[in-house]
Order: C-alpha cells, then sequence, then structure tokens
C-alpha cells in the first residue's frame, strides 16, 4: 500500500476553563507508513468514543493515567479495522477495539488494551464503545463493587442515577432497573431525555434537574430516601442527593462532569451527611476490575439478548468533527453514547444497528413496512401506499373539493390539508381524523420539527389600524391557537423552528426574534439585532446555531455570522465576500458545517444570463471557512445525509459539470459534463440522482456512491417535481399543473431504471411522501436487483435517453444573438456545425418546449415571403441539414453563406414542412423483396439489437426490463432465422 495519507487532531494548547475547538486542537495531514513491526497491525478508525474523562486527560495535573502531550493525537477509545497485520492473533478485516485516538489511520502494537470484537446479532460495531465499551463496563462494575448492589438490590432498594440519559447513566440505571428490580429515578437535563429514560428505559421515575423546583421533585420521588446514587455529574444535584441519602447508602463517585470546566472546581457542601447516616461515598476506575471484564461482558451480552438493556448513541460524522462533539457532551448534547464516525467497516456482510431481540432480526424488502404517499387534485386528496401494492390504504376516505394545500408533518406522524372554510389533521397511520381548525382562506399550512405545533397563513386583510394577524400558531393536540402575527409576505411566512422544538424565531426588520413555544404570547425571551440583516436560517441538529447574512452596503463586502443561540455577542464564525445581493443558507444534516450560495441579480462580465453565483463553505466551529472553487454559474447544491461531502452542478449550459466535494472541500470526484440542474441524494446517503429538469430532457441518472458507478439512466419528460422514498429505494416524478396542463399524473421508478408504478391523475397539483426515518430501510452493501414492474407500468411507453447534444439558453435571451457568436459570410463551415447540433438538440428539449419552439417557428414562417425553403437558414458543406429558424432555445447564429439547392431530395419538403422521405436505390429495391426475405432481414436486425444489448451488460451497463427480455428472446430468433433459411 505504500504511504497513506492521514488526517489527525492534536491537542494544541490546554485549556483553563471551556474548550476552544480551534485552540485546543489542531487539524493535520500526515504521512502513515504501512510497514509494520513484529507484533504490530495498522488499523483504520470507524468510530471514536467521546468520555468526559477526556477533559481530565487535557490538564497536565498527576491523574490515574499521563496527561496528553501537546502536539499528540489526542487520546480516544475506538473501534477500527484491521487493514494489515504482522501479528498471529489478528487478520486484515477483523474488527479491534484499540486506543488509536482522533485520526483516520493508526499502527498499533498488539497488547492486553487490544480487543477483538466477537460480533453477535442486533449488535453494531459501535455497540462496543458503549453499552460493551469502558462505559457500559464503568457502570457494571460501578453498581456490583462500590455500591454492592448485590447485597442492597431489589424492589425495597432505592436507585438515583445522574446523567442517567448518557451513556454510562443509562446503562447503570437498566441494570438496576432490570436486573435487580429496584425502584430506579433517573436524573437528565430535558423534557425530552427524561421522557427517554421513562418511555424507552422503563424507569420509575425521571427529573429535570433544570427545574427550578428540582429539590423539592427528587424529595418527593424518594419518600424512602436514597439507598444508592450512582453519580456522573457531582455539583449541586450530589449535594442535593447527599441530604437524602439512607442509613449506610452508598455513593458511587463515577464521574463529576458538571464541574470539568471550573477554574477552582468547588466540593460537596453536605458531605456531614456521610457521618450522620454513616454512608460510604467511593470512587473507583474500571481498569481496576480489568481481569473481570470477561465476565462482565458475558452478563451483558446476555442482557441485551434478553432485552434488558437497550443503547442509544448520538453520532457525529467525520474525524473533523471530533472536538465539536467534546464540547457538545459537555454541553449535555448527547442522549446515550456519544460517537464520531470517521469511516464505514470494508466489508460486505453489514451488522445490523442495535435492536431490542423482538426486533433483531435482517428485514428483506418484503417484511419492511409500506411507505405511503398523498396527493392533491382538482378532485381533492388521494392517498397511496408505496412499492409493492401501490393502492389506496384500507380506511382511508378520499377527501373531495377545493383543497389549496397539503401537508405531512416532518416525522411523518400526520398529514393536513385546507379547504376553504377549514384545516384538517389526520393521523398518517390510523388514517383519523384527529384535529379541525376553523379558519377560512388558508393557503399555506406547515408543521414544527416534531408535529407539536402547526402554522398557518392566509392572504392579509387590509385594516384602518393594520391589526390583521393573518399568520397564527396552534397546537395540534388541543386546536388552541397560542399566538398570531401579521406577516404579508407569503416567501418566507413561517417561524423557524429548532429540531428539538425548545425556540422558534422570526425576523422582523434587523432583528431576529427568539421564543419558547410555552410563552408565544409573552414578548421575545431573546432578540438578536443586527443593522443590515436581511436573513438568517437556524442549523439542525443537536446545538443549535443561527447563520444571518448582511448584504453588501456602502462599499463593505458583504458577510455571513453564525452565532451560538444561547450567545448572541461574539459570533462562532464568521466571512465576508463580495458578489451577494442574496443568499442560501444549505445546512449539513447535523447542523456543524454550511454552504452559503450567494447570487447577484447581473453578471457585469457578460458570462451569464442570471447574474453571478459563489459558494462558501463555513464550519461552526470556526475553525476553517473557504470560497469552495467551482467554475461558471451554479445550478444546484446537495450535501449528503452523511454530512461528510456534498455535490455541486456548475458551469455554463448546455455541458455544466457535476463535481463531489469533501469535508474540506477539495474536489474528491468528477461525475463529467452533462446537462443537469437536479441533485437528489437518497434518504440513506447511497444513491444520488443526477438530472435535468425544467427546459432540460429529463434525463435523470442514478449512481452508487459507494462506488461511484452509474446504475441506470432513464428519459422522465416534463417532469416538475421528484422526491426520494423513504426506503431509499424508489424514485417519483410527476407532472404538475399549473406549471403544465397536459399529461398530469406521477410515476414511480426503482434506482435501477424500472418504471414500477404509473397513474394518470387530472388537474394534479402537489404530491409527496410521508417522511419516515431512513434506519427503517436499511440498505445492505450489495444493492438490491430490478423489480417486477406492476401491471399498469408495464403498459406504460418508457422512452429511452434521448442523445444529449445542443446549446442551452435562457429564455431572456432566445432570440437574440449569442454574445459567444459572431456572424461571418465566410464561416460557412462553423455555421452548418451550430446549424446541426441545433437540429439534434432538439431532442433534450421537453414536450412543451418543443412544442413552443414550433410554434413560434410556424408563425415567423407565416410573416415571412419567398418560395419554399426560402427562410431555412442552412448551410452545407457535404450533406445539406435543414434547420428551422425561429426564437427557441437552441436558434443559431444566421449566416450569409448561399442557401442550399433545394432540388435535392434529401431537402424536399410538404407543405407542412416534414422532411420527405430520400428517394434511393435501397428504397426502391426493398419493395422488390420476398415476404421471406424480409422476414429474414427483419430478424437478422433484432439479433444484431441483442448482440450490442449483450455488449453492454459485459460491459457492466445495467439494462432495462425490456432489454433483458429482448436478450432472453435470442434462442427462438435463431431458431426462427434457420427455419426461413431452409
Amino acid at each position: 500500500m505504500g504511504a497513506i495519507k492521514n488526517t489527525q487532531i492534536v491537542l494544541a494548547d490546554r485549556p483553563v476553563a471551556d474548550i476552544e475547538p480551534n485552540k485546543t486542537f489542531r487539524i493535520q495531514q500526515v504521512s502513515l507508513s504501512d510497514e509494520l513491526g513484529d507484533n504490530e497491525i495498522l488499523v483504520k478508525v470507524l468510530y471514536v468514543s467521546l468520555d468526559p474523562a477526556m477533559r481530565g486527560w487535557l490538564r497536565d495535573v498527576r491523574s490515574y493515567i499521563p496527561p496528553v502531550k501537546i502536539d499528540e493525537v489526542m487520546r480516544s477509545s475506538d473501534v477500527a479495522q484491521v487493514i494489515k497485520s504482522n501479528s498471529p492473533s489478528y487478520k486484515a478485516g477483523d474488527l479491534v477495539r484499540v486506543t488509536a485516538g482522533w485520526q483516520e489511520y493508526a499502527i498499533v502494537k498488539v497488547s492486553n488494551d487490544v480487543f477483538k470484537i466477537q460480533a453477535f446479532h442486533g449488535v453494531s460495531p459501535s455497540t462496543y464503545l458503549g453499552v460493551l465499551g469502558m462505559t457500559g463496563l464503568t457502570a457494571y462494575f460501578g453498581l456490583y463493587e462500590v455500591g454492592e448492589i448485590v447485597k442492597k438490590g431489589g424492589p425495597n432498594c432505592t436507585v438515583v442515577v445522574s446523567g442517567a440519559a448518557g451513556a454510562t447513566g443509562s446503562v447503570a440505571a437498566q441494570i438496576a432497573k432490570h436486573v435487580f428490580g429496584c425502584r430506579v429515578i433517573g436524573i437528565a437535563g430535558s423534557a425530552d431525555k427524561c421522557d427517554y429514560l421513562v418511555k424507552e428505559l422503563g424507569l420509575d421515575v425521571a427529573l429535570n434537574y433544570k427545574s427550578k423546583t428540582f429539590f423539592k421533585e427528587l424529595v418527593a420521588a424518594t419518600p424512602k430516601l436514597i439507598d444508592i446514587f450512582f453519580d456522573n455529574t457531582g455539583g449541586d444535584i450530589l449535594d442535593g442527593c447527599l441530604r437524602r441519602i439512607a442509613f449506610k447508602g452508598r455513593i458511587i463517585v463515577c464521574g463529576a462532569i458538571s464541574t470539568y470546566n471550573d477554574v477552582v472546581p468547588k466540593g460537596p457542601a453536605y458531605y456531614s451527611a456521610l457521618i450522620t447516616q454513616r454512608a460510604r461515598m467511593e470512587g473507583f476506575i474500571v481498569f481496576d476490575y480489568a481481569k473481570q471484564y470477561g465476565k462482565a461482558l458475558e452478563d451483558m451480552s446476555k442482557w441485551i439478548k434478553e432485552g434488558k438493556l437497550k443503547s442509544r448513541e448520538t453520532i457525529f460524522q467525520g474525524i473533523e468533527n471530533a472536538p465539536n462533539a467534546l464540547i457538545s457532551l459537555f454541553k449535555g448534547d448527547n442522549t446515550g453514547k456519544m460517537l464520531v464516525k470517521v469511516a464505514d467497516e470494508d466489508t460486505q456482510s453489514k451488522l445490523l444497528p442495535f435492536l431490542p431481540p423482538e426486533e433483531s432480526k435482517i428485514m428483506s424488502a418484503a417484511s419492511l413496512p409500506p411507505t405511503q404517499f398523498a396527493f392533491r387534485s382538482a378532485a381533492g386528496v388521494g392517498l397511496s401506499e408505496g412499492a409493492p401494492e401501490f393502492g389506496a390504504p384500507a380506511g382511508f376516505e378520499k377527501q373531495a373539493g377545493n383543497i389549496r394545500v397539503l401537508q405531512y408533518s416532518k416525522n411523518g406522524q400526520y398529514l393536513a390539508w385546507a379547504t376553504p372554510e377549514s384545516v384538517k389533521v389526520m393521523d398518517a397511520q390510523s388514517l383519523e381524523i384527529i384535529q379541525e381548525l376553523t379558519v377560512k382562506d388558508v393557503l399555506e399550512i406547515d408543521f414544527s420539527p416534531k408535529g407539536t405545533f402547526l402554522s398557518t397563513w392566509q392572504r392579509q386583510i387590509k385594516t384602518e389600524d393594520g391589526s390583521h394577524k393573518n399568520m397564527a400558531i396552534y397546537e395540534v393536540k388541543t386546536g388552541q391557537e397560542l399566538t398570531a402575527f401579521s406577516q404579508k409576505s407569503q416567501n418566507n411566512w413561517n417561524v423557524q423552528w429548532t429540531d428539538d422544538e425548545t425556540y422558534c424565531a422570526r425576523m422582523v426588520s434587523n432583528e431576529v426574534h427568539f421564543w419558547e413555544p410555552k410563552n408565544l404570547t409573552k414578548t421575545p425571551f431573546a432578540k438578536l439585532i443586527q443593522e443590515g440583516m436581511s436573513q438568517f436560517s437556524l442549523s439542525p441538529g443537536k446545538s443549535t446555531s443561527v447563520a444571518v447574512f448582511f448584504g453588501e452596503r456602502k462599499g463593505a463586502p458583504a458577510m455571513v455570522r453564525i452565532y451560538s443561540i444561547t450567545n448572541f455577542t461574539v459570533p462562532l464564525a464568521s466571512k465576508s465576500f463580495f458578489k451577494a445581493d442574496r443568499v442560501q443558507m444549505i445546512w449539513n444534516q447535523l447542523g456543524t458545517n454550511v454552504l452559503v450560495w450567494a447570487t447577484t441579480d447581473h453578471d457585469k462580465t457578460g458570462k451569464s444570463y442570471y447574474g453571478e453565483t459563489n459558494l462558501y463553505y463555513l464550519a461552526v466551529a470556526g475553525n476553517f471557512d473557504c470560497r469552495v472553487p467551482i467554475d461558471g454559474l451554479i445550478h444546484d447544491v446537495a450535501w449528503a445525509p452523511a454530512s461528510k461531502d456534498f455535490v455541486v452542478i456548475h458551469g455554463q449550459m448546455p455541458n455544466p459539470k457535476t463535481t463531489l466535494f469533501d469535508h474540506r472541500a477539495n474536489a474528491a470526484h468528477e461525475f463529467g459534463r452533462d446537462a443537469r440542474n437536479t441533485i437528489k441524494w437518497n434518504p440513506q446517503g447511497r444513491i444520488l440522482i443526477l438530472a435535468g429538469f425544467g427546459n432540460l430532457a429529463g434525463i435523470m441518472d442514478f449512481w452508487d456512491r459507494k462506488t461511484l458507478k452509474k446504475i441506470s439512466s432513464v428519459s422522465a419528460r416534463d417532469t416538475t417535481a421528484c422526491e426520494w422514498s423513504p426506503d431509499g429505494r424508489h424514485i417519483l416524478t410527476a407532472t404538475l399543473s399549473p406549471r403544465l396542463r397536459v399529461d398530469n399524473g406521477y410515476k414511480i421508478w426503482h434506482y435501477t431504471g424500472t418504471l414500477v408504478h404509473t397513474a394518470e391523475v387530472n388537474e394534479l397539483y402537489q404530491v409527496g411522501w410521508r417522511p419516515c426515518a431512513p434506519e427503517i430501510y436499511p440498505i445492505r452493501s450489495s444493492l438490491s436487483p430490478a423489480p417486477k414492474p406492476t401491471a399498469n407500468s408495464s403498459a406504460a411507453t418508457v422512452a429511452p435517453a434521448p442523445a444529449r447534444v445542443g446549446a442551452y439558453r435562457p429564455p431572456q435571451a432566445r432570440g437574440t444573438p449569442a454574445p459567444s457568436l459572431s456572424v461571418d459570410a465566410n464561416a460557412s463551415s462553423s455555421s452548418s456545425a451550430a446549424a446541426a447540433a441545433a437540429a439534434a438538440s432538439d431532442a433534450t428539449l421537453s414536450k412543451a418546449a418543443l412544442k413552443n419552439k414550433k410554434k413560434r417557428e410556424n408563425a415567423k414562417k407565416n410573416k415571412e415571403t419567398g418560395e419554399e425553403g426560402s427562410t431555412a437558414t442552412t448551410t452545407t458543406t457535404t450533406t445539406p441539414i435543414s434547420v428551422a429558424t425561429g426564437s427557441g432555445s437552441n436558434t443559431p447564429a444566421r449566416s450569409n453563406t448561399p442557401r442550399p439547392n433545394n432540388n435535392n431530395n434529401s431537402n424536399k419538403k410538404p407543405q407542412n414542412g416534414a422532411l420527405l422521405p430520400p428517394t434511393t436505390a435501397n428504397s426502391s429495391s426493398s419493395s422488390q423483396m420476398t415476404e421471406t426475405e424480409k422476414k429474414i432481414r427483419n430478424v437478422t436486425k433484432k439479433l444484431k439489437q441483442i448482440h450490442e444489448l449483450k455488449e453492454k451488460q459485459a460491459a457492466g451497463e445495467t439494462l432495462e426490463l425490456t432489454q433483458l427480455q429482448k436478450i432472453s428472446a435470442e434462442a427462438t430468433l435463431l431458431k426462427e432465422l434457420e427455419a426461413l433459411k431452409v
């Protein structure tokens, strides 16, 4: 293999208080040799564990383990895969748990620190950093050795766990509850985490330590006091539990994450309770019990299989986000184990994500839950299941009438639609109407991320005092109106929500106002005020940021700034640039990086009719920003769902370039040049579509992200809407009204290019899939084969992908001379080439565009005088080519060269302008062939086509179902040919 390019994160400076990512750590690229010494292995890191103990390793103080040195790779426990071995105990492909640190690759000396992962069904490799890793072992030995739970456990034992939604706390709480049957109280930092502890982990009580009445709630929850307190946090929570400790109680000191960033840590205030209650408070280190690891892992593996231990993970993507993940851990943003995913495992048989035993089975495509999509037409609201059934679900009553708008909630729980009289909300699973809001003439509706709230918008009515509040927010369950605003513009009409619905925000002239949902009727709890601010965008993800845009003013550049939603004093990151009248801010799913697509109204260089575009990359951590190196106009930008890389279509039509960029905005792969303007990733991030819609031909190319090879290519002309199914295997395309008023309907395609379903719907206005978590529909390493088409799709005609040639010109430039072409009386050859390209490029136009072009051509012919054919701007090189004039998108530059001789048969036209067939020797002789000779000719032609298809198949090209059926008929055709020749 030689040298390997390796990304590392090293300690740059020791933090005094809070960790500052761009100051505390440094990212560097090094070259790693694959030469191994005795008993060494070369590993590729897959997952990095983030643990509270890391904060102590950054201090240069005495501890149970030496601190990380300056310029040393940050220490961490990792799951890695062996890619080269010089040890008899390991081979390439083995999964191991090692201490490799924050880097992509490492050479490790085989010792007791290297643990071979013995995978079993239902457990992913990352579980060996959580439940079956040091965090799980810490919970196990803390309860067994320090808490003496074997002696004290049972229904009369009260166990309290702080940090109970974290990696160690969640395991400790479940062991106490489901293995020893104790009464367990979990302490966490949010309502969502408390719900998780009770509803998913099955604890008896969950308390939010951020509550103003926390201690009163703790007293009420512990009437018999606390027998065992498993402490992960220290601080005020420890003080409160000391006050409630029982006689001979046990306090297990596992960690004190709430004090790790304190410059001067404070001690417990109520330690005297240890004396009065004869209680014991003891710390421990999991390494002290290394000889017992085997027994502990055996017990916990058994409990996982029995369903007594469940796991949840919070995962950041990319080694460069390790510092952000560590900061997020100390903010309490994680539920369960905090990890960084660095790379995918190289294997053909992926292990399943962690599932409870009753769900731990490999699910075939047939056993996956059905998908669902809804559509709105002149007839009302329709609902259909996805593949393979494609029919209205049982129990759904079609909603007829004038439906103004249709919307699924983002979590897929609800489907809502608006009529002139009201807004109805339906449970998308049970298909029951659960709410009806009596609000009239609603034109827009939208849900909050979890479906708790519903926003509506009506046209604003002018009143004398301007008091009409036309945008309102309702609670879905109760139907209660919580607040209302005056919102004149329909663009960006709704508030923006954080993913956890903790806050919502809206902009009001140079200010962004923030509310908590429970206080929507009150004044905003926070305001971000910045002069000249014209746009804002909240990030997704666990730790929300807000990005704001300032346009160019008085010669000063435009700027984007990113702030923490809890601190507007100093921006986390900023970037200034010129040539920006407006921007789109495109976040990755984790909310750790944002792409800023900047646009101007005019291009001063004259290269583009749509203004200039630029793309900028900003990391929220503030440790990286750049201008993305692209060529020409930007047509589309899309992050991969994994948030590590993104794709951009850029350059001049008709052949823009499509480029894949990595997490540092470096070009990682080129998909070539073609007439494309649309990027669509499937939810699992394995397959992406590169397509050309609108005035382009509707070609969809399906690419495998893993192999970077094209899977299939289909033609979906007149597509005005395109959306992936949540299953990541099917794509929906539709022709909607009023964009196109003919051929309205939708089609469902498989990514292999097979058309599996089609439906014509008169005046179809809207169609979309019910959202669903992509984890429910995992895609395995080997992609699934093409499915069988349904009866209605078999009857439909699938047009082959047309030739991709021709020049594209924007609407406002059609009918005018192209700026890059000159009119020259001696330029016959170049004019001929342009004419030929224009003729061929009709294939790249949609039906509607082609129809409009012909109308313009006919209208122009009626105005002009002269003999037949004189309006054709044709040129001659060797073969005369006729090109109709007009103001279409592919009109070539006119030429002053003489017109071709119209007496040539190849240019004869009837009055409707169609070319007459040429009179050749072949055409006359074909009429003299016998019936048998004609049959032989036809069969030979089909065999030749089959031979060409087989050559394509051998070259690795994916064939459509009809092409495969044609190949299967080869034997029959050969027999027929032999019979004809007898």
